[in-house]
Order: C-alpha cells, then structure tokens, then sequence
C-alpha cells in the first residue's frame, strides 16, 4: 500500500532536494551516518504445532502469564554496532532520549555525526527531535 501523496509532485522535488543536499555535504555514508532503530521481542516463547501417536489428539498446556517483552535499541554504522540496549519492557520517546544522550556522549566529539531514524512514533516525541535538530 502506498501513500497517495507519495508521488505528488511536491513530494518528488522535496525527495530530490534531499538527496541533492546530501551529496553536496559530501557526506560519507560509510563513516558519517549512524543507523539507530529498536526491536520488541517477547520472552514467552512456544511451538504452534503439537506432535502426537496416530489417531490421538495433541494436547499442549501453555501456562496463563505471558512472558516479559525485552527490548532491544542499537546504533550501527559502516563499520559495524556502535551501541547497543537491552531492556526490558517496551521503549518511550524518554528511553529513547537516555540512549541517544549516552550514544553521543560515547562518540568522537570531533566525529560527523548524522543519524537515521524511522517514523516510529517515539521518534516524533518533542525530546528526541530536539537532540536530534543540527547544532
């Protein structure tokens, strides 16, 4: 499925003056950019399937709590894991924010730093975009 306003033509000039910008930085996609994104897993894990003899039925118990979620946040460049969180439980735009914090406290000051996000929503939250925004 896709968006409608996608291939509006606003939509395609703006895509090109990104990329347009991007290579007059001369930015090194290797080196320069930091790659940050987090998965969600649950710790309740189990077979779907049940074997059994021939002409028995298949009986499994699974028990009544679920497991714990754990999350995972990681920050990668060219070169491979920068950082990497686990926690448990599910991730906030304010768990997100400590881990950009410390991210950047661990990088090079003098180091170009350009990181790539999704559009999840705890990216849209008002701390991260405010770390986020070019100084």
């Amino acid at each position: 499925l896709v968006n409608e306003k996608r291939n509006v033509l606003n939509t395609i000039v703006k895509r090109k003056e990104y990329v347009q910008n991007i290579f007059q930085q001369r930015i090194n996609l290797y080196h320069d950019v930091i790659y940050i994104d987090e998965s969600g897993f649950n710790l309740h894990l189990s077979h779907l399937r049940e074997r059994a003899p021939c002409r028995q039925r298949a009986i499994k118990e699974v028990f009544k709590q679920r497991g714990k979620n754990i999350t995972i946040i990681a920050a990668m460049d060219g070169n491979g894991i920068v950082k990497v969180t686990p926690r448990l439980g599910s991730t906030t735009g304010f768990i997100f924010t400590k881990f950009l914090r410390k991210l950047v406290k661990s990088l090079s000051p003098n180091r170009r730093k350009i990181f790539i996000v999704n559009n999840a929503k705890i990216h849209q939250a008002k701390q991260v975009k405010n770390l986020l925004q070019p100084h």
